[in-house]
């Protein structure tokens, strides 16, 4: 019987099980218990932890930059290669931190959230992103564990990743931890700017922006070469679990690993499903496409536009009025046009 990835990590980065007597317990602790400013200055201020750093929570900086070679073997089990802390070493070794903090605060009540393959290709087409950031507020934890689809864009190199999101006084920041099949762990930081001031504070952010080197709104950091890209994929996953219209539900049967074997799972884990009636709406919808042909005349001319396909959007407006007016978010899901092929719709579930 296999372990599940994210539980077998929990199981092995608890910060319960550092001593009481290391200095770092403590200030790890408070960003568990909730201590946001200590998480985002150390997530996205870079002299954190250099010897020119001269800001809050300066102990723990300093702390950081002494013991970074016995921390980056407990994270890495190995010896650094060069000694000397420079910024791969140093973020790393701050990497290793935080990932401690996201997957503690995961392990409270371990919700998983397992996309239709259709699902990821469909919030894949996404090109902008311009809705009212309390709308993540309906995200049922800030901390989370997104599984991929077996087949999906990403599942080919990492079984799921787990994300957290907090508030910092100039927008919002994610703490992402991507996670293999075999426990090997890719973190990073992403955060985007949000004005706090505004009566309804908006996240505004356009797909081209990300690779703008003189683009403010969507900092990242992180080595692989897709990073920006995933990082817009895990905003857009997040406000699907915030849409109206979104298709969620338990999972209640036994879980199975990749080979088909039965997976241990702990007593409180919580497996949810998005998408399923798209997926299998668009998957028929595939199979009539590639059986049909398309449609012509005798002639040979097409009697009906080629299908093709429409990228998915968000949708957000005002429903109800007085007291019980609330705003809702509704995804427009991707879909092909042309033909005679049904669009594939989702139903709201209640």
């Amino acid at each position: 019987m296999s372990s599940y990835p994210p539980v077998e990590l929990a199981r092995q980065i608890s910060i319960s099980d550092i001593p009481d007597d290391n200095k770092a317990k403590y200030y790890l602790q408070q960003m568990y218990e909730g201590n946001d400013e200590l998480l985002w200055i150390m997530s996205i201020v870079s002299s954190f932890s250099t010897g020119h750093y001269d800001g809050p929570y300066l102990e723990f900086s300093e702390y950081i930059h002494r013991q970074w070679e016995n921390i980056y073997k407990w994270a890495t089990g190995v010896e650094p290669d060069k000694h000397v802390f420079n910024k791969s070493n140093r973020d790393l070794v701050r990497d290793a931190f935080l990932g401690m903090v996201v997957v503690s605060k995961w392990s409270q009540f371990k919700r998983v959230y397992r996309f239709d393959p259709e699902l990821e290709l469909s919030l894949g087409t996404v090109d902008e992103i311009k809705v009212p950031v309390k709308m993540l507020d309906n995200l049922p934890f800030n901390t989370l564990y997104l599984e991929f689809a077996p087949d999906g864009v990403f599942a080919p190199a990492f079984h799921g990743c787990f994300i957290m999101v907090t508030k910092y006084p100039d927008g919002l920041l994610f703490n992402i931890i991507r996670l293999t099949e075999d426990l090997r762990s890719m973190s990073g930081v992403g955060n985007f700017s949000v004005d706090w001031s505004d009566e309804n504070p908006m996240i505004t952010l356009k797909r081209d922006q990300i690779n703008s080197k003189h683009d403010g709104d969507f900092i990242l950091k992180g080595l692989h070469y897709d990073w920006e890209e995933f990082c817009f994929f895990a905003l857009n996953a997040l406000l699907y679990l915030c849409a109206s219209n979104a298709e969620i539900r338990r999972v209640e049967s036994d879980l199975k690993d990749k080979k088909g074997g039965k997976v241990k799972l702990s007593e409180n884990l919580g497996i949810y499903e998005c998408g399923y009636t798209f997926g299998e709406k668009i998957r028929l919808n595939r199979l009539q496409l590639e059986s049909s042909g398309g449609s012509r005349s005798s002639s040979g001319a097409r009697k009906s536009p080629r299908p093709h396909p429409v990228k998915a959007s968000w949708q957000h407006y005002w429903k109800g009025s007085g007291e019980n007016k609330e705003r809702v978010l509704i995804f427009k899901e991707a879909y092909f046009t042309g033909g005679k092929v049904d669009v594939a719709t989702i139903s709201q579930v209640e």
